[in-house]
């Protein structure tokens, strides 16, 4: 398929040092840079920091329960200043 396209300074780098590195034509980096991006079938997740929450407060058991209260109250906090 023949096409036309305009690409971004970065893009054109990124081809120019896949094609110096490993001499492929223009056409064959253009190729390897489309398959290789979407043909990754694996989603790399990004490093996110995690931390220990320690004990829970409350009976998680119950924590539906409470957090329906919470809703509730708030409900009729609003009722009461006519919201």
């Amino acid at each position: 398929m023949r096409t036309t396209i305009t690409l971004s300074d970065e893009a054109t780098s990124l081809l120019q040092r896949s094609m110096d590195k490993h001499g492929y034509t223009f056409r064959e980096a253009v190729n390897q840079a489309i398959v290789a991006g979407l043909d990754s079938r694996e989603v790399p997740y990004p490093d996110a920091p995690s931390f220990a929450s320690g004990s829970p407060h409350i009976s998680l058991v119950k924590a539906n329960a409470l957090s329906d209260q919470i809703s509730d109250e708030e409900i009729i906090r609003k009722m009461a200043v006519g919201r």
